[in-house]
């Protein structure tokens, strides 16, 4: 059997197999053991030697301790076993047990030899957690994990012969019955070594304990047998190693031979992931079997997609034929990637960096709140540190150290001057309460940049946050090779060049008309970014202030069609040209299925943050163009949605339109269940940049509303920034996101001889001609009404969902517009004034309640009395009953004779005697009770969020200043069927200082809960 470029990365090697070695990089290996071997806890376990070693070797092991982890003098098997004992025998690493122990084996192979190798962990697996020797533990050994075994198992399938034997002699003669299963798993081509450890599993019960026999086994009746034994254990993770790690060097070994084995197992899978991989590994085999099976389970939302990207590989696949018609855009017919045009003589010149004057940019307090909490130390304990300092030059040191030493400038020079392999990498990476750029900002200011950028690959994420906070042309290269580059921080640099242009283009200049090289390219592909995000006046005047205004123009006349990648990709076979709806030209022409594969490639080469510029060039029928998107995206979607190949999910953003919203919005709610949080993530991308009313509305109500957590914080943080750009607040965002959907000024719309109106709950109703309501649109109305009337009933659906939670929080909350804004972006808004008209709103004035009114058919305003009033002074808020309890009564009757129905309680809202007269933090009453998990999450309907999350744990839910403790911590994910118990309940701002309307409204949240509370015993 051919192997695939995606088996042949993800199979493990065997001696004498296609597979090739793939080269390690020592330098992060010894990066991430000298990471481990930083730790504290770690630290302590290594100093106080807690291992059994025979005496003629404790000395040695003393001296391997004292010296560089990656660098020992001597490779000694005895002193490495405990070595590695040392590193894993914690607490802080047990997470790492597979990598720590690889990275060992790459060690020990590198500076020894694959015998010594093997000598060493055999010896290592004799450890227990505690340090102590012994071969009669019950697999208690801290090592005798797959991952060393796997890496040690690449090095002999391609070990000279005479080591691969003396290798092969080591674990014959030393690799007792519990760790023979390893051995076996190192050594997949020695059969009867193999034969014995399968069968001596065999005879156990079902355990992981056996977990790399799956990879060692070449005869397909044992690979269904241990299939067999290990198939219940699919779904369990073995310290970060699964069972679906060491299945493709099964399928890669036994071909066709593999598929009874994968089929026991795909019929025991209950997880979608377990499915899913096991499909896309059935599909590798040309085994005649494997298309029925995957047919048969064709509806299978895991099993589905595999199954249809089966069928379209057995089917031959047409090539696009060249574009026929002159009618089609000349960017289809004569795409740049076929004529390319040489690239123009780079113009040179010898620019310095302007003077500038280097600005940190805290946030309010910021700065003082670091300087307040980094305490300087007295002289003689800031002199005993700097010589122990100088004398110890091996030793990893805390930089925040620094920052407390009496001499600034000897501090600042190590800072600046040292290798970033002498700072304590987790002290780096640390978010804890201050990250190490903000303290040396604050400390050192901009001065500590050169330090920043050294430690930049170490701690990229905090770095670059750090970084943000500084306007300095210095970093202007740094920012251009993030954008270019680094797609997580792009985000990041472009803000940064959009909120300090004048520094960036002072920057940029001298780079990008320097010598050439990628540095060069990265800095003009920034400045053509910026000229089309409207900074060319920045760029024009620093080019003006370096002399440089022609090497400006050259830079900006590149011709942006050639912005092309080396070798254009190929399309992917799931791509068919011929079945996708095909886009027509302005004048009505069909576009061939040759333009169509143009088309796609265009899509192929672009990404969201820079899409290529022929796509703007492409003059088809915008209607026609969405068709074409969402075609292609079901064919993408039908095979699985290759993430490799997301280019045919994002061709939704540049021409999907609001059907595309529409369509993937619920997708995104529960992909990552499924275990698709990227594609989900990449899909929030997408609502982002389509950036229209309904993408932005779905956006916000997934910021608002979604049961996993990452995704919500990722739509809040798309939410926050497109407020930032706007200079809005987040709710002052929200207010303009909602959609008209069209509407007439009157709230209405006509459809067809009906027109459409909507009820309290924002439900649109039918009206005929005579104003009688229907039920639903006639069946016989044509197809373009039908069409409409459906995307209307679901674009109202998604906006009322967000819209009336949002206006009851401004309830609880107590929100305040202006007069001015609560008349143009509520009252005059065409479907939110039919939230409007039926409530009850105040005039307040520093929190104090003036009058009450409601939004008359006119919309203008109108009082208990119905006289009209003018509401210019004060703000507008939503009256609450606790404002004043003795006009709920009359504005209840008012609203009952005009027959108007609120769209949730407020009148009728319930209040609680406790509201007022609190004292103190805690609230009693609620301790010990019992209520299920999804009656707590419902909270988050009512503006509760899920507080500390621990290790997957829900630990509290927070509202405002309330935090609810939880007695039981419960998995998220398995929260909503369960059983959890109400602990403390009380408020970081005293009872007394909290308005009552807030007390109120939590305790009204919470009585709900207490409704619902599980009986006990």
């Amino acid at each position: 059997m051919e192997l695939s470029a995606s088996l042949r990365k993800k199979a493990q090697p065997w001696r004498g197999g296609p597979i090739p070695f793939a080269p390690v990089d020592l330098k992060k290996v010894g990066s991430r053991l000298r990471e481990v071997r930083g730790l504290d806890a770690l630290q302590h376990a290594i100093l106080t030697l807690q291992v059994t070693i025979d005496p003629p070797f404790r000395a040695s092991l003393q001296k391997r301790v004292d010296g560089p982890v990656d660098q020992p003098e001597e490779i000694m098997p005895e002193v490495e076993a405990a070595m590695l004992c040392l590193l894993g025998a914690n607490d802080h690493a047990w997470d790492r047990a597979h990598e720590i122990g690889a990275d060992m084996v790459h060690l020990w192979c590198s500076k020894g030899s694959v015998a010594t190798a093997i000598r060493a962990l055999l010896l290592n697996a004799e450890y227990d957690g505690s340090g102590k020797r012994s071969r009669n533990q019950k697999f208690q050994a801290f090592f005798p994990y797959v991952g060393p075994w796997r890496a040690l198992r690449a090095y002999l399938a391609h070990a000279p012969e005479a080591d691969y034997l003396e290798a092969l002699a080591v674990a014959r003669e030393r690799a007792w019955d519990q760790v023979a299963w390893l051995a076996a798993h190192a050594f997949p081509t020695e059969t009867d070594f193999v034969h014995k450890a399968v069968e001596e599993v065999l005879t156990r019960p079902p355990a992981l304990r056996g977990i790399g026999l799956l990879a060692a086994v070449d005869n397909p009746v044992m690979f269904s047998r241990l299939a067999d034994h290990l198939k219940n254990y699919l779904g369990n993770d073995y310290i970060g190693i699964k069972i679906g790690d060491f299945l493709p060097a099964t399928v890669a070994r036994l071909g066709n031979d593999s598929f009874e084995g994968l089929r026991v197992l795909a019929e025991a899978a209950s997880k979608a992931g377990e499915k899913k991989m096991l499909a896309e590994l059935m599909s590798e085999l040309t085994h005649p079997a494997v298309g029925p099976w995957l047919t048969a389970r064709i509806k299978d939302k895991a099993f589905g997609p595999a199954a249809h990207a089966y069928q379209a590989k057995s089917e031959p696949v047409a090539t696009p034929s060249a574009p026929a018609s002159a009618d089609e855009p000349d960017i289809l017919r004569r795409p740049p990637w076929l004529h390319r045009v040489a690239k123009a003589t780079p113009l040179q010149l010898s620019l310095e960096v302007a003077p500038f004057a280097e600005v940190v940019h805290f946030g309010p307090g910021r700065k003082e709140y670091i300087l307040e909490n980094t305490k300087g130390r007295n002289g003689a304990e800031s002199q005993r540190w700097m010589e122990y300092y100088r004398n110890q030059p091996r030793k990893q040191f805390f930089p925040e150290e620094l920052c407390e030493l009496q001499d600034r400038d000897w501090a600042l020079r190590q800072w600046n001057e040292s290798p970033a392999e002498r700072w304590n990498p987790c002290t780096l990476r640390s978010t804890y309460w201050m990250t190490v750029p903000e303290r040396m900002l604050a400390v050192f200011g901009p001065d500590s940049m050169t330090g920043l950028l050294a430690t930049l690959s170490v701690a990229p994420d905090v770095n670059y946050a750090g970084l943000s906070l500084v306007e300095s042309p210095r970093l202007a290269a740094a920012w251009a090779e993030a954008w270019a580059t680094k797609k997580k921080f792009r985000k990041l640099a472009s803000n940064w060049f959009l909120r300090f242009p004048r520094a960036g283009a002072l920057g940029l200049l001298p780079a990008a008309l320097g010598t050439t090289g990628k540095v060069r390219n990265h800095c003009q592909s920034v400045i053509r970014w910026m000229d089309s995000k409207g900074q060319g006046q920045s760029l024009r005047q620093a080019a003006a202030e370096y002399g440089a205004s022609r090497g400006l123009e050259h830079i900006l006349a590149y011709d942006a069609l050639q912005e092309l990648p080396t070798k254009m990709p190929p399309l992917p076979a799931w791509f068919r040209p011929e079945k996708c709806q095909a886009p027509r030209t302005q004048t009505g022409v069909s576009l061939s299925p040759g333009a169509l594969a143009n088309l796609a490639l265009m899509v192929a080469i672009s990404t969201l943050d820079a899409p290529y510029a022929g796509l703007a060039q492409l003059q088809c029928e915008s209607t026609s163009l969405q068709r074409f998107a969402l075609s292609t995206y079901e064919q993408w979607l039908k095979t699985g949605g290759p993430p490799k190949e997301d280019w045919g999910f994002r061709i939704l953003a540049y021409f999907g339109g609001d059907e595309a919203a529409r369509r993937i919005a619920p997708d995104l709610r529960r992909w990552p269940g499924e275990g698709l949080s990227g594609r989900a993530s990449v899909g929030l991308d997408i609502l982002r940049f389509l950036g229209s009313d309904v993408a932005l509305t779905h956006l916000h109500g997934i910021a608002l509303k979604v049961r996993f957590k990452a995704l919500q914080e990722k739509a809040q943080q798309h939410i926050q920034e497109i407020a930032d750009e706007r200079g809005l607040s987040v709710d002052e965002l929200a207010d303009r996101l909602v959609p008209d959907l069209d509407l007439e000024a009157d709230g209405s719309r006509p459809l067809g001889s009906y027109r459409v109106t909507f009820d309290e709950l924002l439900r649109p109703r039918l009206r005929d001609e005579a104003g009688r309501e229907l039920a639903d649109l006639p069946k016989t109305s044509p197809a373009e009404v039908a069409e409409v009337w459906k995307s209307l009933k679901k674009d109202a659906k998604a906006v009322a969902s967000v819209q009336l939670e949002r206006l009851e929080q401004a309830l609880t909350c107590r929100r305040r517009w202006s007069a001015e804004v609560f008349r143009r972006l509520l009252v005059e808004h065409p479907l939110l004034i039919h939230l409007v008209q039926r409530l009850v709103w105040g005039v307040y004035r520093d929190d104090t309640l003036l009058q009450t009114f409601r939004v008359a058919e006119d919309r203008s305003f109108a009082n208990l009395d119905e006289v009209q009033i003018q509401v210019d002074d004060g703000s507008v808020g939503i009256f609450h009953p606790l404002d004043d309890p003795e006009q709920v009564k009359a504005w209840k009757a008012l609203l009952s004779d005009y027959q108007i129905l609120q769209p949730f309680p407020q009148l009728d809202r319930s209040i609680h005697a406790r509201s007022a007269g609190l004292v103190g933090h805690e609230l009693a009453g609620f301790r010990g009770v019992q209520v299920t998990g999804g009656h707590l999450l419902s909270l988050e309907n009512r503006g509760w969020r899920r507080g500390q999350v621990e290790s997957g744990c829900l630990l509290d839910m927070t509202r405002g200043s309330f935090r609810l403790e939880l007695d039981d911590g419960l998995p998220v994910e398995a929260i909503a069927g369960s059983t959890v118990t109400l602990g403390k309940l009380y408020s970081e701002v005293p009872l007394e200082e909290l308005h009552p309307v807030t007390i109120c409204e939590m305790l009204r949240d919470l009585e709900s809960l207490r409704q619902k509370a599980v009986a006990k015993g």
